[in-house]
């Protein structure tokens, strides 16, 4: 059994910000920013305390975007974070300042009983 969770994001109206979310039922704060030079987003996980886990984890569709980190880094939520196309088209799925929160969703999937 598991559940998709939508994570709310603010990239219409901000280029970067700081958020708290419950994953698996711990807090965590993600903090986003848009890399111009880059052209693309970015994302850190820290804890409870502001410790940062993960830093700069570029935001690419479909792919568990922690996973490669699960292993080394304790504390990291267990489930899945991912960026959800909603068009599901990979020939066109490119994240851009202006469509992260409208076609590109972030979401968790929480595994469990």
């Amino acid at each position: 059994m598991y559940r998709i969770l939508t994570i709310q994001t603010f990239a219409d109206r901000h280029p970067r910000w700081k958020q708290s979310v419950d994953l698996s039922g711990v807090r965590y704060r993600l903090y986003f920013s848009w890399n111009t030079r880059m052209r693309s987003w970015h994302m850190s996980v820290l804890d409870g305390n502001n410790g940062t886990l993960v830093g700069g984890v570029r935001l690419v569709p479909e792919i568990d975007l922690l996973e490669k980190y699960k292993a080394s880094v304790a504390g990291l939520p267990p489930g899945i974070v991912r960026i959800l196309d909603r068009q599901s088209d990979p020939a066109t799925a490119e994240l851009t300042r202006d469509n992260f929160g409208t076609r590109f969703l972030l979401s968790y999937t929480e595994m469990g009983g």
